[in-house]
């Protein structure tokens, strides 16, 4: 086990894990987060507008463009780290 995640690495996991409309379940599934904590990042990201949510018989999320433009910036800083780190 590598240890625990940073506030960015699943602010990008979930924002990934959204591009397709997804449910909480399968995002609690894929993070191995608790619902209490995942539904806290669900709150700010969909705060923010990052993510939109559809409710109807389940929520079902989805990222925003201006979800997908953060994400792609977490990604290259994940990247550049990387490099760095090597």
């Amino acid at each position: 086990m590598t240890g625990r995640r940073c506030k960015e690495e699943i602010i990008a996991q979930i924002l990934d894990i959204c591009l397709e409309d997804t449910n909480k379940t399968k995002i609690a599934d894929v993070t191995g987060m608790n619902f209490q904590s995942m539904n806290e990042y669900l709150d700010l990201l969909t705060k923010s507008g990052l993510l939109e949510v559809r409710t109807g018989i389940q929520c079902i999320y989805r990222t925003t463009k201006k979800g997908i433009r953060i994400l792609e910036h977490l990604k290259t800083v994940r990247e550049m780290m990387q490099k760095q780190m090597r």
